[in-house]
């Protein structure tokens, strides 16, 4: 969802809304703060988990590792950290430093507690603690045969320790978003949503979205309360209007032969819009915007590449978002240049001879301003290729075996981004920690 002209050496990952009374931080009480906020990194929340955060000296909850930003360029900050910015999923900003390189560190046996075949990784703080945890999501479960998300608490030196399994949708992706309104994050996978607890407990939750198997949790409708958007199995664009307290009332959009969806904003309505691939042949990427009735318009598309796994960020720094996806005919990465109106140019290698490549990342891993490709693959492991601001990239360095997908955040909190994939043919998850 970035739209800056420029990006700052600040990067983006995902974070958590600390640990608040029952009501929790509405997305209304944030302010305009476009200059990034008060770098607070304490919580001093005793011993009670349930105790209100701290403020900080703008009024705001005050959260370790990373403090809230305006990273869209609307004025607004986000609303995982206390802000007003209910479209913007991006929520923490981490100095940095240069990083290139990355110590191996622990390797974690999903298959051991009560699931198998991971599929998927996020960060949250799910115990309140100020220290990162981990979500896993697994294809395979004895809990459910289904699938099941597993969590992992942190140490804060980049070492997790197994706690609990939930049953879950099926594997999949796994996407974090307070869609209740009680101050608490929900874990979604596939169909079912996970609600959040002060205290880290989940509780598999009545009302879920119907959404697919890769949802976005964003405001759609602009009303305050997130909503969900994903692909629904082959059959369209879902949409899931929560209405702030758990409920939700779905609609869809009919995109056939649909594989994924993500959304950003790629034009200048302020209308959040919609890039889709599809797993017909060929696997076409699309772009879809917004109408002002609601639904979505189809605006472009390219079929040269066999498209999968689509991420959207600014890597050419000329104020619009790209689309970056996968070829796993080609065994590449391709980047189609936005130019701010719904269309996309043809696809352009960035990446070659990733065979099995998965699920992408766009973040500034180095520090320089630009915009960093952390790629995933079943083959190689996670590709690590530094941006030069133009859309191009440097030559990938590869860590691990194979990776079916990651995450990128600074887990030990020295600064520096980590990444933590999981492999689904080993059972494992394993630690990277930036040097």
């Amino acid at each position: 969802m970035l739209r800056l002209a420029t990006l700052s050496p600040l990067f983006l990952a995902l974070t958590v809304a600390a640990c608040s009374d029952g009501n929790g931080p509405s997305p209304d009480q944030g302010t305009d703060q476009d200059q990034g906020i008060d770098q607070d990194q304490g919580t001093d929340q005793g011993t009670d988990p349930c105790a209100p955060p701290d403020v900080n000296a703008n009024g705001e909850p005050a959260y370790p590792f990373g403090t809230d930003a305006d990273d869209d360029g609307d004025g607004h900050t986000t609303y995982l950290l206390g802000g007003d910015d209910t479209n913007d999923a991006d929520a923490a900003v981490y100095l940095s430093v240069a990083q290139r390189t990355f110590t191996s560190g622990m390797t974690y046996d999903t298959a051991s507690p009560t699931s198998e075949a991971p599929t998927d990784v996020a960060f949250a703080d799910v115990d309140h603690d100020g220290l990162w945890d981990l979500l896993v999501t697994d294809q395979n479960g004895t809990v459910d045969e289904t699938g099941a998300v597993e969590v992992w608490l942190g140490d804060g030196d980049g070492t997790f320790n197994y706690v609990a399994n939930y049953p879950s949708g099926g594997g999949g992706r796994i996407a974090m978003g307070d869609v209740n309104g009680d101050g608490f994050l929900d874990a979604l996978n596939d169909g079912r949503r996970l609600s959040g607890s002060c205290t880290g407990e989940f509780t598999l939750a009545a009302g879920s979205p119907a959404m697919g198997y890769r949802p976005n949790v964003v405001d759609w409708d602009g009303d305050d309360d997130l909503d969900v958007v994903g692909p629904l199995y082959g059959s369209g664009v879902g949409i899931d209007l929560s209405d702030g307290a758990g409920a939700f009332t779905s609609s869809s959009n009919t995109v056939t032969d649909l594989s994924d969806a993500v959304v950003g904003y790629l034009d200048s309505d302020a209308r959040l819009d919609v890039v889709t691939t599809s797993y017909g042949t060929p696997y076409t990427a699309r772009t879809f915007l917004r109408t002002v009735a609601g639904g979505l318009s189809e605006t472009d598309s390219d079929a040269t590449d066999y498209h999968t796994n689509p991420a959207l960020a600014d890597v050419n720094e000329d104020g619009f978002l790209d689309v970056i996806t996968n070829d796993f005919i080609a065994h590449d990465v391709s980047v189609l240049l936005g130019d701010g109106d719904g269309h996309i140019g043809a696809p352009s290698p960035v990446i070659t001879d990733i065979d099995g490549a998965e699920r992408i990342h766009v973040v500034d891993m180095d520090g320089d301003g630009h915009l960093d490709l952390t790629v995933s693959s079943q083959v190689l492991g996670v590709a690590v290729a530094y941006g030069v601001g133009n859309g191009t990239f440097a030559t990938p360095v590869y860590l691990g075996t194979s990776a079916m997908s990651h995450a990128v955040v600074d887990v030990n909190g020295d600064g520096r981004l980590d990444i933590v994939s999981v492999d689904i043919s080993a059972d494992t998850f394993r630690v990277f920690l930036a040097d």
